[in-house]
């Protein structure tokens, strides 16, 4: 008898060990980790993917940096950490991002403990990761995710899956990508069943074909290509659109109740430039806002989960101010007035556009170009040409909206210079014609020429086709410091067909067209280049 009770209780003992052993396995895995650092100035970013492999919700309690807390921010490591969701719902991955304050020199361990005390580990080492979604973009009744994956690796890529949510998606994509070799990027285009939910986050994982996973990002559903005056143009002659992408930041429930009814294109502005504030307010310290907007965001989210958020990114302490607060938003603006504000040229305004898009990708990056004169004697209005040239250079560097600024100042902005105004008619009448295909489409380098005297860009818009930038960049400063494009130019310009890809059509967005050949796999351009812009699409069959 006493040998069966002991048997017994070594029975019960083994039960309760073996339960108190999978209650300490924590639910959550590390899908992936890496560090994102997009230029030398930018400190990097540490991103996560966390998915909970349990049937409940699983919460995070604690996250560590090398062992030590990561708490209340900025500190000296860091200047944000954010966690898109918490609880973890049961199958659902999420996205954690660590901002650093300065690019680690040696390799960072980052710790998650969840609510039972569990804790587990990833080593995240600080080269840049060679394989990024760059974009993720929707069609208009959201049937369709373009994604853009790049290979920066010295090896070809070979892809074996992908997922949304977990949910293996192979079957839903047009025209299957099997291999990306090394420098190129390639779209994936998935055909949903049936429409996505405006708003909702979905999370992309692609894997090789061994398994592993090599790419992953978080992102909002969303499908909107703003083109306004930042404080709302509605005069019809201008051809702006007849909506503005805003919202104010809800002080209470009832203005959330509100602003939930509102058109779905909208996004919220969650807070007033938060480099300037963290300067007018936080004594300089660049980060300061980063709590806030976080806390701000979720709450948000949890009240509307329809409209996104926008945060806009001005002058003071750039282009860092873009790589601390490029990621926090689900849509990212920038406010860059190099011509009117600094007397520049319009290629600075360029450059801001380049590192602001890389730093929020793949979210959709908004640019806000001056169109003003800010004072009598310190600013100067940027010259038709001008505008033009930061404008469809915003475009060709992945810009996926165009607003101007020109109220807040005494001597006004376009509205009292005719010129510019007729100017940004004209531009925004070509762009209404094409900006459906600009917001599905990535920056993409197909195109060359051999003149030193002018720029090109190209965009892949998806299998729909190409489009080709050229912009004139000899400039011969007059003494008021106004730019002089008016000189013509002997081009030729080649542009690469992708693979599969056959060309049916050449039409002329901008600027008088040249003449073209096309082979199999390329097309020419030849011609006197009398404008400072052309830009042409190239419609695939």
């Amino acid at each position: 008898m006493k040998k069966a009770i002991f048997i017994f209780c070594m029975f019960i003992l083994t039960i309760q060990c073996t339960i108190y052993s999978e209650n300490t396995e924590s639910p959550l895995i590390i899908e992936s980790a890496y560090l994102k650092k997009v230029a030398s100035a930018d400190p990097g970013t540490v991103k996560l993917f966390l998915t909970n492999t349990s049937k409940k919700k699983a919460r995070i309690r604690r996250l560590f940096l090398n062992d030590t807390l990561l708490d209340n921010f900025p500190d000296s490591r860091i200047y944000w950490f954010k966690i898109s969701s918490n609880p973890v719902l049961p199958s659902q991955t999420i996205e954690i991002l660590i901002k650093l304050k300065n690019a680690p020199q040696r390799p960072l361990k980052v710790s998650i403990e969840d609510a039972r005390g569990n804790v587990i580990s990833r080593v995240v080492y600080f080269k840049n990761y060679p394989h990024q979604i760059t974009c993720i973009a929707y069609n208009k009744n959201l049937t369709k995710t373009y994604l853009y994956i790049q290979n920066t690796d010295n090896e070809t890529l070979n892809i074996g899956n992908v997922f949304i949510n977990n949910r293996n998606v192979n079957k839903l994509i047009d025209i299957p990508i099997e291999c990306i070799k090394p420098g190129q990027k390639k779209c994936l285009i998935i055909n949903h069943k049936k429409p996505l939910k405006w708003g909702k986050h979905n999370f992309y994982k692609i894997e090789n074909k061994r398994k592993e996973p090599i790419a992953g990002a978080l992102a909002r559903v969303y499908h909107y290509f703003p083109l306004q005056a930042w404080d709302y143009d509605n005069n019809p002659e201008m051809n702006f659109d007849k909506y503005y992408p805003f919202l104010p930041y809800p002080d209470n429930k009832i203005e959330i109740n509100k602003y939930k009814k509102a058109k779905s294109l909208m996004a919220y502005q969650i807070i007033e430039d938060p480099a300037c504030t963290d300067r007018d307010d936080n004594n300089g310290s660049l980060g300061s806002c980063a709590k806030e907007i976080i806390e701000r965001e979720t709450e948000l989210l949890k009240n509307d989960d329809i409209h996104p958020t926008f945060l806009f990114l001005c002058q003071y302490k750039k282009p860092l101010n873009y790589y601390v607060y490029g990621e926090l938003a689900d849509i990212t603006g920038l406010a860059t007035y190099e011509v009117s504000k600094y007397n520049k040229t319009p290629f600075d305004d360029i450059e801001n556009v380049k590192k602001a898009v890389a730093s929020a990708s793949p979210r959709p990056l908004i640019v806000i170009l001056g169109a003003y004169k800010e004072g009598e004697n310190d600013s100067r209005y940027p010259t038709p040409e001008e505008l033009e040239i930061s404008v469809w250079g915003a475009i060709a560097n992945g810009a996926k909206g165009i607003m101007y600024f020109e109220k807040e100042f005494k001597t006004g902005g376009y509205n009292e210079n005719p010129l510019l105004k007729r100017k940004i008619s004209e531009i925004n009448t070509q762009l209404l014609k094409i900006k459906e295909l600009i917001t599905i489409s990535d920056v993409v380098e197909l195109v060359k020429t051999d003149n030193k005297k002018i720029k090109v860009y190209s965009l892949l818009v998806a299998k729909k086709g190409i489009m080709v930038f050229v912009i004139k960049k000899d400039y011969n400063k007059s003494q008021l410091g106004e730019l002089n494009t008016r000189q013509d130019e002997k081009i030729n310009i080649s542009v690469t067909i992708p693979e599969g890809m056959k060309i049916k059509a050449v039409k002329s967005i901008a600027g008088k067209p040249l003449r073209f050949t096309t082979n199999e796999n390329s097309l020419l351009f030849e011609g006197e280049f009398k404008n400072n812009v052309h830009v042409y699409y190239l419609e695939a069959t």
